[in-house]
């Protein structure tokens, strides 16, 4: 009976001690701001790289070699296979650079110092403050 009292009162402070929350600090937040940027930018460069390919694709004209028998469609399709995966490869980055910069603007509740001209009035209050990053 002691051992299963022991179990459950481990196992309970346990998990009452994972349901405690953090305060984010500072640097999490701007580290998180410039990763959403980076993830912004390198899905850019996937998607504008892309779509260059396959603009390249579409012009090349399709010639005919006749003295060997070949053309140049293998080229074509290394470029559209190529295009059409670098566009695909910018959309996890714009969903993960959405959700950091989401987490980042996050909406919590602080407690701020209650500022006063009188001395002797001192204390805190809640307020509800909201990050916004600018790019």
């Amino acid at each position: 009976m002691k051992k299963l009292f022991f179990i459950i009162l481990f196992f309970g402070i346990s998990i009452y001690g994972f349901g405690q929350g953090a305060k984010p600090n500072q640097a999490l937040l701007e580290d998180l701001v410039k990763k959403s940027e980076s993830q912004y930018k390198g899905g850019m460069a996937f998607l504008g790289g892309g779509t260059a390919l396959l603009i390249t694709a579409i012009a090349i004209p399709n010639r005919y070699d006749y003295m060997n028998g070949t053309n140049n469609q293998r080229v074509v399709n290394f470029l559209t296979w190529t295009g059409n995966l670098s566009i695909l490869a910018s959309i996890p980055l714009f969903l993960s650079s959405g959700y950091n910069g989401r987490t980042a603007a996050k909406l919590s509740l602080q407690s701020q110092a209650l500022q006063t001209p009188l001395p002797n009035k001192t204390g805190t209050y809640p307020a509800i403050s909201l990050r916004l990053p600018i790019r």
